[in-house]
């Protein structure tokens, strides 16, 4: 039995940028599980975020998505992770994905593209509250502008997904990552 942690590629990013998709798309080319933070959190507490967001405030709500995070990067399993949106806003969440992961992927996509998505899918604005109360447009604006360098920190890659398909994403995910196989573990 090897010590040597299975391999945990994360993928990061604003809500609508296809986090969910394109990590289920990656480990079924890998041959890897996955799981998304936000879905995780959900279904151990059995409340959505916005109910969370309301009952915990926002510092409850990060409680559970740190212990949610830790937890995904210490299964033993090879493992994508959907992270969710605003995980990087906790240092100590950052510093887990900088030690912990083996790649982490930062998908991002224009203003206007993130809007567009998140308005037509009604069911965000039920299950994820707003965080400025602003417009969706303004407080994307608002909260990329607050998260970007949060991003970068700890993202070996970034993707634009605003024009592609989410297989099309997963591809190019393999593709920079030079991940085409999985890795074995075979102490090389």
């Amino acid at each position: 039995m090897s010590d040597t942690p299975a391999p945990k590629l994360v993928l990061i990013g604003y809500r609508a940028t296809g986090k969910t998709t394109v990590a289920r798309l990656l480990a079924e080319k890998l041959g890897w599980q996955w799981v998304d933070t936000d879905q995780l959190v959900q279904h151990r507490s059995g409340k959505t975020i916005a109910e969370l967001f309301q009952q915990q405030g926002e510092s409850g709500f990060r409680r559970l998505e740190h212990q949610a995070l830790q937890q995904v990067l210490e299964r033993p399993e090879p493992l994508v992770v959907a992270a969710g949106g605003g995980i990087v806003t906790q240092e100590e969440n950052r510093q887990l994905l900088r030690r912990q992961a083996d790649w982490v992927v930062w998908l991002q996509a224009p203003v206007e593209v993130i809007a567009a998505r998140l308005q037509a899918d009604p069911a965000s604005a039920q299950t994820r509250p707003s965080l400025t109360g602003r417009s969706i447009t303004e407080e994307v604006k608002h909260v990329l502008a607050q998260r970007r360098v949060w991003y970068a920190s700890c993202s070996q890659l970034a993707i634009d997904t605003g024009q592609q398909e989410p297989d099309e994403v997963a591809a190019e995910i393999l593709r920079r990552l030079e991940l085409l196989s999985p890795k074995q573990g075979n102490g090389q």
